[in-house]
C-alpha cells in the first residue's frame, strides 16, 4: 500500500507543478523616488493577461490593460494583476509611489501683455544637480514637457515658452 501511495504520489507531484498559481511582479518596488518612475510587469505566464490602477478601492473593471512600461509622474498607489483563467489569476498588489520633487526649484513666470504668451523659467537654487525631465508645465490650453533626462546644474536656469490664451 505505502508503495502505491509513494507511486502516486511521484507521478502526481510534477503536475502541481505545473499548475503553480499565476503571479504577476512590478519591477520598480514601493518607495520614494526624486524623478518619475517607469513600472514595468511581467506574468509568470506570458499568456495572461495583466492589468493597472491607481484606485486602491477601485473595481477591477475600472482597470486598465497593461500594453507595456508605465511612466508615473506623480505620487500614487499603484494596482496591478494578472489573469488567465477563472481558476487561475494572481492576487491583487498593491505598490506605493512617492515621487518627490526638489525644493531647490524655484519657479518664475512672466507674462508678455497681448502676445498670449507666457515666459517660464525654472532655477536650480540648490547645491546639486537635478533631473527635470519628465516635468511639464501646463496652462488651460497647451502642455510642455521638458524632455527626459534634462539635468539642471547649480545655479542654472531652464526656460520656456507657454501660450496661455
Amino acid at each position: 500500500m505505502y508503495k502505491i501511495f509513494f507511486f502516486l504520489t511521484f507521478l502526481i507531484a510534477p503536475l502541481s507543478v505545473l499548475a503553480e498559481k499565476l503571479d504577476v511582479i512590478a519591477d520598480t518596488p514601493s518607495g520614494t523616488y526624486d524623478t518619475p518612475v517607469y513600472i514595468t510587469l511581467t506574468a509568470t505566464e506570458p499568456q495572461a493577461k495583466t492589468f493597472y490602477s491607481f484606485k486602491p478601492d477601485g473595481h477591477p473593471n475600472d482597470a486598465f490593460l497593461y500594453t507595456g512600461s508605465i511612466l508615473l509622474k506623480h505620487s500614487s498607489p499603484f494596482i496591478y494583476f494578472s489573469f488567465l483563467s477563472t481558476s487561475n489569476e494572481s492576487k491583487i498588489k498593491q505598490n506605493d509611489y512617492i515621487i518627490r520633487y526638489p525644493t531647490t526649484i524655484q519657479f518664475r513666470e512672466e507674462t508678455f501683455s497681448g502676445s498670449g504668451k507666457l515666459a517660464i523659467e525654472l532655477a536650480n537654487n540648490g547645491t546639486e544637480a537635478v533631473n527635470i525631465g519628465w516635468w511639464y508645465v501646463q496652462s488651460e490650453i497647451e502642455t510642455v514637457t521638458i524632455p527626459k533626462g534634462t539635468i539642471l546644474a547649480s545655479g542654472e536656469k531652464y526656460s520656456m515658452h507657454i501660450n496661455y490664451a
